[in-house]
């Protein structure tokens, strides 16, 4: 590591919020002037008001003026009816997400804000409406205010390059100013200009990260090849962005997942997309002491085990902030949807572990999380009903009419909402995804190429379980009645402890390779596409399904106000996360559940699934370990495991965090989607983490 990268570190981490602009009171001389005196102010006077700190070598503050939509209409009332509509009804059925969205880098840093322009006009001859015609206006002038913004930062260089007394620094600036002369108005030509684009766009709409290593490696084998580029001055530049990446949301913000980045997986001809900047991108995450972004490594069917003995490695140092992505199950799963191979080929995570794909999407990613068990919970409880049925069949498809109750209630919110979302008109973000010009229509209006809405299903694994335990005890063994299953649940096991310790230690759980639970989590999943597809999204497209908690951490949520479950837990203990296998109930080790989760049709499951294992430090704490843990890796995505994640942890080590915490301020511990520092969790969600570690996989 360097002395720049040193000192960016030192700011970065001793400030929350470093890198960001003084306007100057610009922002109210904009509010209050017209279209060609904005562009103005931005160009002549926003240069004078950036301050140009002493070692970057990338260009670019976050901005504290707004210079695109300076009207945005009050949608208060319309929030004030969605609410007043569904918050009294929402017993304990959904909970709202928040969207993420990835940028079309690829897009500026090949063809520049001008070939944006070029779109523009020429969609602008061809429309009549005037409705197209003013969106396009907004759109010409949103991409004219960003080459305005970026030819200010080359002014604003060239100005601290004549007070510089430093020739070496003095060269560094106009080196600068003349890369933001060029870009992002203009197609990149090389490394440092490909990079500079990107990181000027990620500032315009701070989220994801999309394929950062695809985008870099044209530029950096070209430049590698002419001897203009170093394999460490381009470590450097990478390290330098993603702590400026960190510093979108500073060290205050103590989660991993606001800002995610994929590595690896195809190209569009078909090959393994592991290359010199995948590797240089998994070095500067493993080495820097950030905790954001945090990288999805994409493996592939002709990914080698080199290649993943690789990413193991960096793994195990940073396991906080690297994942694991199957290339072939998901682009199967978005080709299942109707998404173009090339288009599925480059999709990305987003926030937690959001599928979007980059830059020509609006995937609703996500709208919320679907309380499953509560229409089970429900069911449950209406007793005349449990004594009508012959056989399992017969529950299930009672059981569906409950289901399609709650899914009907969860549909009409997502639509509501969405129309609501649709009053802003999200320029910028209509300006960086493809399909909104071409359509003429913003992407909140369904203006992408494409439209989903992605919701995810909590309690899928204690629902598998709860069927399971149905199917087992009352239609196979005839052990006991849906009747006094009912009275278990109503008491909350209270007196019937003897029937909860048969269920735990003979019943049939997911997580131990047993086709009897583990297919009924595809089968819950065909019941909710089937009757999602009576409805189509306010945007358009299709409703698409994950099994993610992201940072709503809806299992706790959900758990805590739900009654008992017939997979033998108590009323308000959490969910199972994810697909977790529930504690207690993996009985069989890491492989069985690796193959349990290996089973889940990605053609049902199209979106976000998190697969936590967990595993003791000292399993792969030599490298021959690691290699045989790769192995393990290699044959559950063979499989069909769709992603993974590892933690290298114990409970004996939270207990000693929860009790020390003095001592473990530097604890990361992966939650679902997103790591963060363990003595920052609330007791709640602390204690669900030492309940999994308990009982590990």
């Amino acid at each position: 590591m360097n002395c720049r990268i040193e000192k960016l570190l030192n700011i970065v981490l001793k400030e929350n919020y470093p890198f960001r602009c003084k306007d100057g009171h610009i922002g109210s001389k904009l509010a209050d002037a017209n279209e060609s005196e904005r562009l103005r102010i931005i160009k002549e006077e926003y240069a004078k008001v950036i301050e140009i700190d002493e070692v970057s070598l990338l260009a670019g503050y976050y901005p504290t003026i707004s210079f695109t939509e300076f009207n945005k209409i009050d949608d208060s009332s319309a929030k004030a009816m969605l609410n007043e509509k569904y918050t009294p009804c929402n017993t304990n059925i959904y909970k709202v997400g928040g969207h993420h969205f990835d940028s079309d880098f690829e897009g500026v840093i090949t063809n520049g804000f001008s070939g944006l322009l070029e779109q523009i006009e020429s969609k602008r001859d061809i429309v009549t409406d005037e409705e197209q015609k003013k969106f396009l206006d907004e759109l010409r002038y949103a991409a004219q205010a960003v080459i305005a913004w970026t030819q200010a930062y080359a002014e604003a260089l060239r100005i601290a390059a004549e007070k510089e007394t430093s020739k070496e620094r003095s060269a560094e600036l106009l080196q600068m100013a003349d890369i933001c002369s060029r870009v992002p108005r203009l197609p990149a030509t090389n490394f440092r200009e490909a990079i500079q684009s990107y990181y000027f766009t990620f500032i315009l709409y701070p989220d994801g990260l999309g394929r950062l290593d695809q985008y870099l490696y044209p530029y950096y084998s070209a430049d590698i090849e002419k001897g203009i580029l170093t394999k460490q001055d381009a470590l450097h530049l990478i390290e330098e962005l993603f702590i400026k990446v960190f510093a979108s949301n500073g060290k205050k913000e103590v989660r991993s997942a606001n800002n995610h980045c994929v590595v690896g997986g195809y190209t569009p001809n078909g090959e393994c997309g592991h290359n010199e900047c995948t590797s240089l991108i998994l070095k500067a995450v493993t080495e820097l002491p950030t905790w954001r972004p945090q990288v999805s490594y994409r493996v592939t069917a002709k990914t080698t085990s080199e290649q993943l003995s690789e990413v193991v490695e960096m793994n195990y140092k940073r396991h906080d902030l690297i994942m694991f992505l199957n290339d072939d199950a998901i682009i199967n799963g978005l080709l299942s949807v109707g998404v173009e191979r090339a288009d599925a080929i480059n999709y990305s995570s987003s926030g937690c572990n959001e599928t979007v794909l980059t830059g020509c999407s609006q995937m609703g990613a996500l709208e919320g999380h679907v309380n499953l068990m509560h229409s089970l919970e429900k069911m449950m409880k209406d007793t005349e009903k449990l004594k009508s049925f012959n056989d399992f069949d017969e529950f299930y498809a009672a059981y569906e009419d409950y289901l399609s109750e709650d899914l009907d209630f969860i549909f009409r919110f997502s639509y509501d909402r969405d129309s609501v979302m649709a009053l802003q008109p999200r320029i910028l973000q209509s300006l960086l995804t493809t399909g909104c010009i071409d359509s003429a229509t913003p992407i909140m209006r369904g203006g992408a190429k494409y439209n989903f809405c992605t919701w995810c299903l909590t309690g899928l694994v204690n629902l598998a379980n709860s069927l399971s335990i149905i199917k087992q005890t009352v239609f196979d063994e005839k052990r006991f009645t849906l009747t006094e299953l009912s009275r278990f649940l109503e008491n909350n096991w209270k007196g019937y402890e003897g029937q909860r310790a048969y269920i735990i230690n003979n019943c049939r759980y997911f997580g131990n390779d047993d086709d009897y639970v583990d297919l009924l989590i595809n089968r819950i999943g065909v019941s909710v596409n089937t009757f999602a597809k009576k409805y189509t999204p306010y945007r358009g497209g299709k409703y698409l399904f994950g099994t993610l908690t992201g940072y709503e951490l809806a299992h706790i949520h959900f758990g805590a106000g739900s009654g008992a479950s017939l997979d033998g837990r108590y009323a308000s203990e959490p969910f199972a996360a994810s697909i977790d296998s529930f504690p207690g109930t993996n009985t069989n080790g890491i492989t069985s559940y690796l193959k349990s989760a290996s089973k889940i049709d990605e053609a049902v499951i199209q979106s976000s699934v998190v697969v936590n294992m967990k595993i003791d430090r000292a399993i792969a704490d030599t490298e021959e370990k690691r290699q045989r843990l790769n192995e393990v890796l290699y044959t559950y995505f063979r499989l069909g495991g769709i992603q993974l994640q590892l933690n290298y942890l114990s409970a004996d080590e939270l207990i000693q965090a929860q009790q020390n915490p003095e001592r473990y301020q530097s604890l990361r511990v992966r939650v679902t989607g997103f790591s963060g520092f363990f003595t920052s969790f609330d007791k709640d969600l602390q204690d669900e983490l030492i309940q999994r570690y308990l009982h590990t996989n």
